[in-house]
């Protein structure tokens, strides 16, 4: 009668399905990019930079949330929505580049067509190779390692001129200059102390 007890408070203490430790940082992260996403949503929402700053917050949660979802074996519906969500991620960081370092910076249509191919890109990636859906000679098991890197290269071509933009933009930025002369003066005055 001891042992029936006491398998059953292990199996109080312990349920059949554990959290693995990676699934709960996950979780802590995206529970950090979401009070940070709302407090940008307080205080900013009428700033571009700042709906930008959000809607790339919201990217990252769902590139976070995504291997849980998927894993835990969610409807394909919201499943995809994550999905698309984390796809997004490499475009949002873009466009928040874009927004705070060009103040003159609008969205144009090509840029939605462009944003189009590589979500439809990755999508379709994913289809091929996760999902396994879509068969034909294109879809073919030798081509899995095709359409798995090609999202992964086009979202790193997309971070990258991301990042050359912040590099050029930095460079016409007056904040910058400014804390360089401020510290080559408070440097200056205390060598000659």
């Amino acid at each position: 009668e001891s042992v029936v007890v006491a398998s059953r408070v292990v199996t109080i203490i312990r349920p059949p399905i554990m959290w693995a430790t990676n699934e709960v940082l996950r979780l802590c992260a995206t529970v950090v990019v979401g009070l940070l996403a709302g407090v940008l949503l307080r205080g900013h929402r009428d700033d571009r930079a700042g709906r930008a700053s959000i809607l790339f917050l919201a990217t990252v949660a769902a590139h976070l949330v995504l291997p849980l979802v998927w894993m835990r074996g969610a409807p394909a519906a919201v499943l995809h929505v994550f999905l698309l969500l984390s796809l997004a991620a490499p475009l949002a960081f873009w466009l928040l580049a874009r927004v705070h370092f060009d103040d003159d910076f609008r969205a144009r249509p090509v840029h939605a067509a462009m944003a189009a191919a590589f979500l439809a890109t990755g999508y379709v990636a994913w289809l091929a190779t996760i999902e396994r859906r879509l068969p034909g000679l294109l879809f073919a098991p030798e081509n899995r390692r095709f359409w798995t890197l090609l999202p992964k290269l086009l979202a790193l071509a997309i971070v990258l001129h991301a990042l050359l933009r912040v590099y050029t933009g930095a460079g016409t930025d007056l904040v910058l200059p400014r804390l360089r002369a401020r510290l080559s003066e408070r440097c200056a005055v205390r060598t000659a102390d």
